[in-house]
């Protein structure tokens, strides 16, 4: 009995034997590549979450393929001083900024590299040219005064150029060795053009009795000069076209008390609002297109043009101690709560991509957005650094 048992037990292994002989020929081995294949993603959002906490603060994964990590805007602080402005500098491909106390710095790595060590007091205005080679920096000679004086600094060595102290109003021209100016003499006020590149920078007069003089100034070729009002709820604003070659003067946004007007960087385009209602002023057809974002015109991309397809803009959710006012808001009584969106020029749609103030994201109070080589640069009011945001890539 006990050697009938042995030899089905026998027969039971030779059997086992074969059938995992005959597994190992004809069942095919799973490669190396999906050997590796992750069981479960883990991509870093901004904060640190993963993605089993993505779904508040609007930020969600993008799935790619199963061969590829789940992807999240990535929200990054470039900067480590309080930044007044910046720029993209298209020699470099470096973005560069002017700090409080008037250096300068580019934002390649932490701790930012120092361009210029100069110390400017009392910076008022900080005017990049549009390839980011020169920036035109006004400052207060005087904490209590209104006298200030203009100099340029240079991209490209760094080095600082005083220009005449007569001038009280300055932007770019169509280069960057030109620009036009608001100049004194004794107590007229005068619209001149000055040519950088002569020894003597003598202005070349174009209007006499030329008043604006806390008005922003933006040529654009080939011969519009905006002269646009500064905001404020007592005092009207609106926007004039000055044809530099006729010497004729449009007004293109009648006078409003509150109306905050932006022009992007090219001028083809013009965000304007009134509280929180938002208008784009298309300046080659002068159509005017509502947005539906509730937001201020100064939150939305400088770098958009008339053929874009999407534009990007943060909206705002006030945190309310003042009356909600445009004085209030840029002298920082009060401060918004953002959401970054993305209209659609084509369908007028508009998709929100970042949402502020969450476990994931901090509170974003945008200013100076510019969307520059695909990413959103913009400086955040509540600690005035400059911030990188990374969307996902479709």
């Amino acid at each position: 009995m006990n050697k009938k048992i042995l030899k089905i037990l026998i027969i039971l292994g030779i059997i086992a034997l074969l059938i995992y002989l005959i597994w190992l020929i004809f069942i095919p081995k799973p490669s190396p590549l999906e050997n590796n294949i992750p069981t479960s993603t883990s991509n870093v959002a901004p904060s640190g979450v993963t993605s089993s906490e993505n779904q508040e603060g609007g930020i969600s994964p993008t799935s790619t393929s199963s061969l590829t990590t789940t992807t999240y805007p990535i929200l990054t602080k470039i900067s480590d001083h309080n930044v007044l402005n910046y720029w993209f500098d298209s020699t470099s491909k470096k973005i560069k900024y002017i700090a409080y106390d008037g250096t300068a710095w580019d934002t390649v790595s932490l701790p930012n590299q120092e361009l210029s060590s100069q110390n400017i007091n009392g910076i008022k205005h900080i005017i990049p040219f549009n390839d980011g080679s020169k920036v035109l920096i006004s400052y207060l000679t005087n904490p209590n005064s209104n006298n200030q004086k203009w100099i340029i600094y240079n991209s490209q060595d760094d080095s600082l150029t005083p220009l005449p102290e007569s001038i009280v109003n300055a932007t770019w021209g169509a280069k960057n060795s030109e620009i036009f100016a608001i100049i004194k003499n004794n107590n007229n006020f005068s619209l001149a053009s000055i040519d950088l590149n002569k020894d003597l920078l003598l202005p070349n007069i174009l209007l006499k009795n030329f008043n604006p003089l806390d008005a922003i100034l933006k040529f654009v070729p080939p011969s519009s000069l905006y002269i646009i009002d500064r905001p404020s709820e007592l005092i009207p604003s609106g926007m004039m076209v000055l044809d530099t070659k006729k010497l004729t003067l449009i007004q293109i946004l009648k006078k409003q008390n509150g109306l905050f007007i932006q022009p992007t960087e090219n001028g083809d385009l013009v965000f304007y609002s009134k509280g929180l209602t938002l208008h784009i002023l298309n300046l080659s057809t002068l159509n005017t297109t509502p947005i539906p974002i509730s937001t201020v015109a100064n939150k939305c991309d400088l770098n958009a043009n008339a053929s874009s397809s999407n534009i990007f803009c943060f909206g705002t959710d006030f945190v309310i101690d003042y009356p909600l006012s445009i004085d209030n808001y840029l002298q920082k009584a009060i401060y918004s709560v953002d959401t970054l969106y993305n209209y659609d020029t084509k369908s007028y749609n508009t998709n929100s991509l970042l949402i502020s103030n969450t476990k994931i994201v901090p509170p974003i109070d945008a200013t100076e957005v510019k969307v520059i080589e695909g990413q959103v640069y913009f400086i955040n009011r509540y600690d005035n650094a400059l911030y990188r945001l990374t969307l996902p890539q479709e």
